[in-house]
């Protein structure tokens, strides 16, 4: 049976083509001022300058495969697009979203870049696993890819990008929280949790789990008060037991920065749990938080 493992590397991300820094000829994209004390994300509409002199720079990344170097039993990834661009300072966050074909059936996936304003520079932000040299495509494929909010962990000048994603699609899929740190000197990079890419939120069961149910609820706030964020999590699963009873296993857990690490800590004081898991269960449709109330 599958179990929650409190952090899993995501299928960590990457691999791409690249592993290294890119070079590419510098561009005139507008730089942001070192002064600039938010991230902003970029409005094709408004910034359509901004907009368009990025995407040049991608172009490269933005060629449909060709077929040839395709592996057998996959089919290349005609329609390739710039779906969002934020910026912080001369650090550029692009994420790149592909599709088999721009009108056909399926869902998009998605990765991400950090591209330096200054030199031209690209740098895959990676997530996942390396994948095996015969399997396709070899970038990130970040499926069902959301942004939630951006949230300060740490007192890095910029906020974290959160965001939700799966494993797969039309799967037993994974769900997974991860999120885009900046850093002055690497631009943007992946955030580590418990030293793994991804922060894994649930699995869902496979016909061999004879599992009831899986769920999670998660919040990202200052739950302690110190000024920084902080991901609560709870899971709850439940499985058969013995004589037509249930076992349930039902945990909280409270992640937090530590050395730029957001650490998990398990929630055992019966008083804090309750509360965390009474602002988790607010709003919730979950059948176990209706129960509550």
């Amino acid at each position: 049976m599958k179990r929650f493992g409190t952090v899993i590397c995501a299928g960590a991300i990457i691999l791409l083509t690249a592993c290294g820094r890119q070079q590419s000829r510098p561009t005139s994209v507008p730089t942001e001022s070192n002064s600039q004390t938010e991230f902003r994300w970029l409005d094709k509409g408004r910034d359509s300058a901004f907009w368009n002199r990025v995407q040049t720079a991608f172009s490269p990344e933005l060629e449909p495969d060709d077929p040839r170097g395709v592996p057998e039993h996959y089919l290349p990834t005609q329609y390739k697009y710039v779906h969002q661009i934020g910026v912080f300072r001369t650090a550029a966050l692009v994420i790149l979203g592909y599709k088999e074909t721009k009108d056909g059936p399926g869902y998009d996936y998605f990765n991400g870049y950090s591209y330096d304003l200054r030199d031209g520079s690209k740098r895959p932000i990676s997530f996942e696993l390396p994948k095996p040299a015969n399997v396709w495509p070899k970038s990130d494929v970040l499926w069902m890819f959301n942004v939630i909010k951006l949230a300060h962990f740490d007192p890095s000048p910029a906020a974290d990008v959160v965001f939700t994603y799966d494993g797969c699609t039309e799967c037993e899929a994974d769900h997974y929280l991860a999120s885009f740190k900046y850093d002055s000197r690497d631009g943007w990079t992946a955030r580590q949790w418990d030293n793994k890419n991804s922060l894994l939120l649930m699995e869902d069961p496979t016909p061999d789990d004879n599992a009831v149910s899986f769920d999670y609820l998660f919040k990202i706030k200052d739950w302690n008060g110190d000024g920084l964020d902080e991901v609560a999590v709870r899971r709850r699963e439940v499985t058969p037991a013995s004589r037509g009873k249930q076992s349930v296993d039902d945990s909280t857990t409270l992640y937090k920065a530590e050395n730029g690490t957001l650490v998990g800590h398990a929630t055992l004081d019966a008083k804090l749990r309750e509360a965390i898991n009474a602002e988790l269960c607010s709003g919730s449709i979950l059948g176990f938080c209706q129960k509550q109330k």
